[in-house]
């Protein structure tokens, strides 16, 4: 079962096309997922930044 250059060549296309999708997917899941979690948790987030200024200005002096 020879295969030639042609043929090879398809295939690598197809498996590049397949790995791009799939790693377009996954990022495109993590994003939502991030956003979802930021919107969720925007306000302990807020809050856990402004305790973290204040500490370092009294650090500071």
């Amino acid at each position: 079962m020879n295969i030639g250059l042609g043929e090879l060549w398809m295939v690598l296309v197809v498996w590049a096309l397949l790995i791009w999708a799939f790693f377009a997917l996954v990022k495109w899941a993590v994003r939502a997922g991030l956003e979802q979690f930021l919107k969720t948790h925007r306000e302990e987030l807020v809050e856990i930044l402004r305790e973290a200024r204040a500490a370092d200005a009294e650090r500071k002096g």
